[in-house]
């Protein structure tokens, strides 16, 4: 079923408001902008003395006060919600009733824009400017905002299909270490080089090499997020790892924990405010390397409808299952955070938005390789995503695994770079 409307159900709860009698209304979602809505209908009857329920009900019966009579007054709690404030201004005029509206945290407006000019890879420069001022009722500057820039275009999935302003596009990736590096590498001139190697390579997409933000993991944002709008070049941007929220005796995460979630969301929240008016970020990313499982890679595997079944109290799935519960909670949080982008766990398999693996084929056969993508070619149902890829991994020229991580060892890279 579609997504219920925020801006119809905020008008059916305003004319269900004013009809004569009782009005059943479905289908208006559990948005708190709603509820927000809600609640104000039921301050002004209280204050008209129009009997009304509680909760979420309709309020029905609301009636404009007689002329020359005292105005009611009502405390009006808008919350976060700026469409709650919009409509209800006028009504609580309509209706002659001295109101205070009261708001809390951050006001999110909405409105229409005609003939907006879509940013993409290839109109780059389909980029505007806010400038945002707070102003008092004679005009005059109170406040203003520091200009930012933006971008229109719109980013779904279609089935096994990621559009780009309904045009299905297919993402070659690379990581980046720009924003891990110090202050010169994380400069604009260094995302301008970035970006044309990438270019000249064949790719179009990046993946930010920070699997995580813990403190010191990640410098300078900016430069590579407005050089990628500049150039019109798309990226993932990752979001916080749960492995670092909660971590248990035995490395064991605890998502379920309300205290972890709620630090989870507060630095969630903080990283897509930084970073959600840069059309370039096309996706987010999370929870890197945690949610996959053996044979997440498989050809006959990969269709987005296979899921792993627990098969052992203890043990490889049982591990699998309790970390991929974990990146499921993080992306809940996410998803409410922002759901106008697409969200993948690096290499979980299939789980939520899309099915990613971590694809080394190493020394598979020629014919092996051509043939690996028929079966999701021709049943898959969501976007299968290699977010990581080589052909042969470096690991598979030697059996070595330490006690240096395969490529940190000088002796044993020299021997494999030579052969390779």
């Amino acid at each position: 079923p579609a997504n219920p409307s925020k801006s119809a159900a905020h008008r059916a709860l305003v004319a269900a408001a004013f009809a004569a009698e009782p009005t059943d209304l479905a289908g208006l979602g559990e948005s708190v902008d709603i509820q927000a809505t809600a609640g104000c209908l039921h301050a002004l009857a209280a204050a008209l003395g129009v009997p009304h329920g509680v909760g979420a009900s309709p309020v029905f019966g609301l009636a404009p006060v007689p002329l020359r009579t005292v105005a009611p007054r009502s405390v009006l709690d808008c919350h976060e919600s700026g469409s709650t404030l919009r409509f209800l201004m006028p009504v609580a005029a309509a209706l002659g009733v001295s109101a205070e509206f009261r708001a809390s945290g951050r006001l999110a407006f909405t409105a229409k824009w005609a003939d907006a000019a879509v940013w993409d890879p290839a109109t780059p420069d389909n980029l505007y400017t806010c400038a945002l001022e707070l102003q008092d009722e004679s005009g005059a500057p109170l406040d203003a905002a520091i200009p930012f820039r933006f971008g229109f275009r719109d980013v779904k999935i279609a089935g096994r299909d990621l559009l780009l302003n309904g045009i299905p596009i297919h993402l070659r990736a690379c990581n980046s270490r720009v924003i891990g590096s110090n202050a010169a590498g994380a400069c604009a001139e260094t995302a301008r080089e970035l970006i044309a190697r990438l270019r000249a390579d064949g790719f179009n997409f990046a993946i930010m090499d920070n699997y995580n933000f813990r403190a010191g993991n990640v410098s300078y944002l900016d430069a590579l997020l407005d050089e990628c709008d500049r150039a019109g070049f798309l990226i993932s941007f990752s979001l916080p790892h749960v492995g670092d929220f909660g971590v248990e005796p035995h490395n064991r995460v605890k998502m379920e924990d309300p205290e972890n979630q709620a630090n989870y969301r507060e630095l969630s929240r903080w990283i897509v405010r930084r970073a959600r008016n840069h059309p370039c970020v096309i996706a987010w990313a999370m929870n890197h390397n945690m949610g996959g499982y053996a044979g997440d890679m498989d050809p006959l595997r990969i269709d987005g409808r296979y899921t792993i079944r627990r098969i052992e109290e203890d043990g490889p799935t049982w591990w699998a299952f309790r970390s991929r519960s974990n990146c499921h909670i993080g992306w809940e949080i996410a998803k409410s955070l922002d759901s106008t982008r697409p969200i993948y766990h690096h290499e979980s398999g299939n789980l939520d938005d899309f099915h990613t693996t971590n694809i080394y084929l190493n020394w598979a056969p020629v014919q092996e390789r051509s043939d690996w993508l028929q079966h999701w070619s021709e049943t898959g149902e969501k976007p299968l995503f290699f977010v990581e890829w080589g052909m042969p991994h470096i690991a598979s020229w030697s059996s070595y695994r330490g006690p240096l991580f395969i490529w940190r060892n000088p002796g044993y890279m020299s021997l494999w770079a030579s052969e390779y």
